[in-house]
C-alpha cells in the first residue's frame, strides 16, 4: 500500500506542478492580450514589449545554433547510450538528435527566401 502511495505521489505532483505553471503562463498572456485589445480601442498605439520581436538574421542564427547543439547533444547521447546495446534507451539520443536535425534543415531551408527578400 505505501509503495503504491508513493508511485501515485511521483507520478502526480510533477502533473500538478506543470498544470500550475501553464495556468499561470495562460493567465498572464490571456491579461496582456486583454491590454492590448483596450490600448488598440483606445487608439494608443501598442508597444512591442510582449511581441518578442527578434531581427531576422539573430533569429536564423539562433537557429543554426540551437540545432548544432541539440544535434550534438542527441549524437552524444547515442554514442553513450549505444555502449549499453540497442532497445529504446537509445530514443533519449535519437530524438535530441532529430530535433538538432531538423532545426539545422529548417535553417538550410529558409536561406533560399532570405536570398530572394535580398535581391
Amino acid at each position: 500500500m505505501d509503495r503504491v502511495l508513493t508511485v501515485m505521489l511521483g507520478v502526480s505532483v510533477p502533473i500538478v506542478i506543470t498544470a500550475i505553471v501553464f495556468m499561470f503562463v495562460y493567465q498572464h498572456r490571456k491579461m496582456l492580450h486583454k491590454e492590448r485589445l483596450l490600448m488598440i480601442e483606445k487608439g494608443i498605439a501598442p508597444s512591442g514589449e510582449g511581441l518578442q520581436e527578434i531581427p531576422h538574421p539573430i533569429q536564423r542564427k539562433r537557429m543554426l545554433t540551437n540545432g548544432i547543439t541539440t544535434a550534438a547533444i542527441g549524437l552524444a547521447l547515442l554514442l553513450g547510450l549505444g555502449t549499453m546495446g540497442y532497445g529504446p534507451h537509445l530514443l533519449g539520443g535519437l530524438i535530441p538528435l532529430a530535433v538538432g536535425l531538423g532545426q539545422i534543415i529548417s535553417y538550410l531551408a529558409t536561406a533560399e527566401d532570405d536570398k530572394k527578400a535580398g535581391e
